[in-house]
């Protein structure tokens, strides 16, 4: 398993996921899938998991890569 982890940074007054010295307004399920559907997203802030998803495919034509379970506001 390949673990990442990002850190939400504010950057000139916005927040963005920060990994290494590149930063990111959204994460795609197709960056953390690597290649085989098999990934997952879970979210932290400290050690308490907020939320935890899997990567699936989407949708019946041109199927893409997306998160499922994740439907709380984790904006606090």
């Amino acid at each position: 398993m390949k673990k990442i982890n990002m850190l939400v940074v504010l950057n000139e007054g916005s927040n963005f996921f920060q990994f290494e010295d590149l930063f990111f307004e959204k994460i795609h399920a197709e960056l953390l899938s690597f290649g085989d559907l098999k990934g997952s997203l879970m979210i932290k802030r400290g050690e308490e998991i907020l939320a935890q998803a899997r990567i699936n495919e989407y949708g019946t034509h041109a199927a893409c890569a997306c998160f499922f379970r994740i439907r709380k506001n984790l904006s606090k």
